[in-house]
């Protein structure tokens, strides 16, 4: 019997190891979800590209930084959004560096970005919106500052919007930025307490990818059928 039981715990400690923590969207690292405290006022934003005559077609973008925790991966990014009439094109993330706390300028420097149709934004009430970074592969360290960046060339009365907080600083290792191409089209932040209300998630390194764990589970599968022809 001893056999057996020595694959049984073998499945155990690698079932637990599995599903220690680490989903399909890694483990919360950075955040400022909560709402503003009663009476605080909230901090809102929109953006798109559109044509403000007689300056032609110009942008508003949003930013907002994060200072890494968990080395790893990042894997998945929240934010508080809505849109109050259908916008007329996708909305753009992407994550990039910092240079003294700034979100790099040349959009062509990201890391890595992804977009996500209207469909996927909630109309009226904010609401947490995913942003599934997996197929990127960044790669992050604890202590590096990182920003993600929201895009869209959605027309003007069709814009996405974003919320946060204004008055009290809710998270302390970032800030939030935005752009308007025409003042300086340079990266603007209107204090050092406002914030977008978000979420960041990484995989930790020392997490098994799921090709391994099958692979590891199979053997313990085989070496359990062995004892079993034993018995």
């Amino acid at each position: 019997m001893r056999c057996p039981l020595m694959i049984a715990g073998f499945l155990v400690a690698m079932l637990s190891a599995v599903n220690s923590g680490a989903g399909p969207i890694g483990l919360l690292d950075q955040y400022a979800k909560d709402p503003p405290p009663s009476g605080i006022s909230s901090h809102g934003s929109v953006f798109g590209r559109y044509s403000y005559e007689p300056l032609g077609v110009h942008a508003i973008d949003v930013a907002q930084t994060f200072t890494v925790g968990i080395p790893g991966r990042l894997s998945y990014v929240e934010v508080f959004m809505n849109y109050v009439d259908l916008p007329t094109d996708p909305l753009v993330l992407d994550i990039r560096r910092t240079i003294d706390g700034v979100p790099v300028e040349n959009d062509t420097e990201a890391l890595g970005f992804l977009s996500v149709g209207p469909a996927a934004v909630p109309q009226g009430a904010h609401a947490f919106v995913g942003f599934d970074l997996t197929s990127l592969g960044i790669e992050v360290t604890s202590g590096e500052m990182l920003a993600f960046v929201l895009q869209s060339n959605t027309s003007f009365g069709n814009e996405y919007g974003t919320s946060g907080t204004a008055v009290i600083d809710q998270y302390a290792s970032g800030q939030y930025f935005h752009r308007v191409s025409w003042d300086t089209g340079q990266w603007k932040t209107a204090a050092s307490n406002v914030d977008l209300r978000f979420a960041t998630y990484v995989t930790p390194a020392s997490v098994p990818d799921p090709g391994s764990t099958l692979l590891l589970l199979g053997m313990a599968l085989v070496g359990l059928r062995a004892c079993r022809k034993r018995m």
